[in-house]
């Protein structure tokens, strides 16, 4: 997984909302740099097209958006469209949405294979269990 600005993940998945079915890579991709998302914070020049497909590519990771037939949707999923409700355009997420995102994160089978498993002595736990029951490891 590559670095990414999970406030900009949220600002994109907002344009898929809007667009719900409408976007395909390429379109969302010019919508999120002319909407000022999927630019560089320092200078305002858009982001190359590596870090665009890895902003794509973690929001379908994630679960948190669907291809159909190559365009761009929401799936049918009640902790996205509650993350979607907690937040808005440009503006910073709250805790509670910061939560979902943070149990969508524990819960991605990708994300347990490579990293909160070496955590944990239990296959199946959830964001609070790493928090309370997660242990820490020596790296030599």
């Amino acid at each position: 997984m590559r670095y990414v600005d999970f406030e900009k993940i949220k600002d994109m998945l907002h344009l898929v909302y809007e667009n719900n079915g409408k976007l395909r890579a390429g379109t969302l991709e010019q919508l999120g740099i002319e909407e000022g998302i999927l630019v560089k914070k320092e200078n305002g020049t858009p982001l190359t097209h590596s870090p665009r497909y890895h902003y794509r590519k973690v929001m379908e990771g994630f679960g948190l958006v669907e291809l159909k037939e190559k365009f761009y949707r929401i799936p049918e999923d009640k902790r996205v469209l509650e993350f979607i409700e907690l937040t808005s355009f440009k503006k910073d997420m709250s805790p509670e949405a910061k939560g979902i995102l943070r149990e969508i994160i524990v819960g991605n089978t990708d994300c347990r294979k490579y990293f909160f498993d070496v955590f944990m002595e239990e296959n199946t736990y959830t964001l609070e269990d790493l928090r309370k029951e997660g242990e820490y490891i020596v790296v030599e």
